[in-house]
């Protein structure tokens, strides 16, 4: 409302209260699940780094550069017809204000701020929310480096990714390959951002950076190219004579492929011999065996350190993140050996996990002290709270025939109907116990079928008299009673 400094302070102070109850309230709770541990602390990062903001704006009133704060203090606790005067002032400014703003309504508000703040935090489903890492892209790009670099399956990968050779060639400051590590590196910064909004990253870069920058001066890390390791046994090759070269060409490499004396390796097609040919290792070799100098070209010595920065960042990155790459390994190798029912069947019960809870749900362990005579396991502990609501273990079910025993859960209660406890109630009652008094509690219910049983019972029964026919001389067709009574009277003639 006002452009005082004074009330611009206050309210930066109110700020930061508001700020600090709310994060106070927020790691006072106790996430359900991991995702709601992910998004409390992002939304805790929110938090203080507004904090920080005030925090600074705040320091920087109270500096009073310009003087502007020490003056405006000075006004208001004039004496004499001044402070009169800077009284009424700023009584008109207010005027003024609401006269322009009759609608303002005063910010009483002293509760928790920014309860609308949601942290977009993406994640893909190889992550699981922050729980494992997702390299397969950075894994295909190593696979496209080049021959120069062993190729390895994803589980090796996982282990060695961050495990870089000390010896540098060439080939360790090319393109491909310091795209590869930018990549990498920034992956992993961006995922401790992700997954853990509360750490600080960029101290944690900070400091590895500058670690570096004391072991490159001490000279603890290799500054140039070790060309020596292109040579794989220089005495071996420097004393191979024509006649074993030539026996060796002829035991290994067929008629039709390409032989290289100085590697000793064979190819199949021209073209990849004479690329081999002019290959830094190939050259090396030839200067190797024939002491003649040969012109190699050399990497890039300025891009060197640049790379041994970040595989130096990487590894330190991978160190702190030993459990999570653990559990990445372990996640893999379970998908690896899992069939499509049981991925899917993961994937529904993420779902259900990951579904919110209510509000009014109580905690299971309070719950489960709050039911009398709680039912427990085989183990003799409390069963889980999921399968006591699955069997509906909390519905009771009374049978009055029984002597009003009540049964807990719906397949108690059905197997009752056969139990000793019920049919000697039934047997009592002079009723058996067949499958129509299925579902039948109440004595009276089972009393008024059995009746009813009684009476189409005695409609559907085999009456001799009334239902047997006979048939006389004549073909006519009788009952029994009827057929002989005539007969008794002469009327008909028994056939």
């Amino acid at each position: 409302m006002s452009g005082s400094l004074v009330e611009r302070t206050r309210g930066l102070h109110e700020t930061l209260e508001r700020y600090q109850a709310e994060v106070v309230r927020l790691l006072k709770e106790t996430p359900r699940t991991y995702r709601d541990t992910v998004d409390v602390n992002g939304v805790v990062a929110h938090l203080l780094k507004g904090t920080c903001d005030s925090a600074q704006r705040l320091a920087a009133s109270y500096d009073d550069v310009d003087g502007a704060r020490r003056e405006e203090i000075a006004s208001i606790g004039g004496a004499g017809p001044a402070l009169y005067s800077a009284f009424y002032n700023r009584l008109r400014e207010i005027k003024e204000y609401h006269k322009r703003f009759p609608t303002a309504m005063a910010d009483d508000n002293v509760g928790p701020c920014d309860l609308d703040y949601t942290p977009n935090v993406q994640f893909t489903g190889e992550e699981a929310y922050g729980k494992c890492l997702d390299l397969h892209s950075h894994y295909t790009a190593f696979l496209n480096l080049g021959a120069q670099f062993p190729k390895k399956d994803y589980i090796t990968y996982l282990d060695t990714f961050f495990q870089f050779e000390d010896r540098k060639l060439p080939h360790h400051t090319s393109p491909q390959y310091i795209a590869y590590l930018t990549n990498l590196m920034n992956y992993l910064i961006d995922f401790y951002r992700r997954a853990q909004p509360l750490f600080d990253i960029d101290s944690k870069i900070t400091s590895i950076n500058t670690e570096f920058e004391e072991l490159w001066l001490a000279k603890k890390i290799a500054r140039d190219f070790d060309y020596t390791a292109l040579v794989d046994d220089k005495t071996a090759t420097t004393t191979t004579t024509t006649e074993t070269s030539s026996e060796l060409r002829d035991s290994v490499a067929p008629p039709g492929t390409f032989f290289c004396d100085f590697c000793r390796e064979k190819f199949s097609k021209e073209t990849v011999f004479q690329h081999h040919q002019k290959s830094k290792r190939h050259l090396v070799k030839v200067a190797a065996s024939t002491g003649k100098e040969v012109a190699i070209t050399s990497g890039n010595p300025a891009q060197l350190k640049v790379v041994q920065q970040m595989e130096f960042c990487i590894n330190n990155l991978a160190v702190s993140l030993t459990e999570v790459i653990r559990d990445t390994k372990d996640n893999v190798t379970k998908r690896q050996g899992r069939t499509l029912r049981e991925i899917e069947d993961e994937l529904d019960a993420a779902e259900v996990e990951e579904e919110e809870i209510p509000e009014d749900v109580e905690p299971e362990e309070e719950v489960k002290q709050t039911i009398d005579n709680y039912p427990v396991g085989w183990d003799g502990k409390p069963i889980p709270y999921w399968l006591y609501k699955l069997h509906g273990l909390g519905v009771e079910y009374k049978c009055e025939i029984c002597g009003n025993t009540s049964y807990w859960g719906r397949r108690a209660y059905e197997r009752h109907f056969q139990e000793w406890r019920h049919a000697h109630g039934m047997q009592c009652l002079g009723i058996p116990n067949t499958r129509h008094f299925h579902e039948i509690t109440k004595i009276n219910d089972a009393l008024l079928l059995w009746e009813k049983i009684k009476r189409d019972k005695v409609k559907i029964e085999w009456r001799p008299d009334a239902e047997e026919e006979y048939e006389d001389v004549e073909g006519n067709v009788f009952n029994k009673k009827l057929y002989e009574d005539l007969v008794r009277q002469g009327v008909i003639q028994r056939s």
